[in-house]
């Protein structure tokens, strides 16, 4: 998927909205929707809004991702995973994150 298209999807499952302001003149839309791929503060405001199993799922899409067969041990998370996955670009999170909710689209 291409970043916008990543956003895009994100934006969808979190419920983004444009904050709505209303004076005199009119109604106007402030504010642009996070960008998700570039942004790991964005990232981690999403992961925020999966449900505590969605969270272990989306651990085990990073592991995947970066080819870590040592990330659980006995169905818990392993310490020494922490560094490899501590270092996971936002666009890799986005993806895994994605992966985790059915909404990743492989590009052909």
């Amino acid at each position: 998927m291409t970043d916008e298209q990543m956003r895009k999807a994100i934006v969808e499952a979190c419920g983004w909205k444009p904050k709505i302001f209303k004076d005199v003149i009119g109604e106007y839309s402030c504010g642009q929707p996070p960008d998700y791929p570039n942004d790991l503060n964005a990232m981690a405001e999403a992961i925020a809004v999966l449900e505590p199993y969605q969270r272990e799922l989306f651990a085990a899409e990073l592991c995947v991702m970066l080819d870590i067969s040592h990330c659980f041990e006995r169905g818990e998370f392993h310490e020494s995973s922490i560094a490899d996955v501590a270092t996971v670009t936002a666009r890799q999170r986005a993806e895994a994150f994605l992966r985790t909710i059915g909404k990743w689209e492989q590009q052909p």
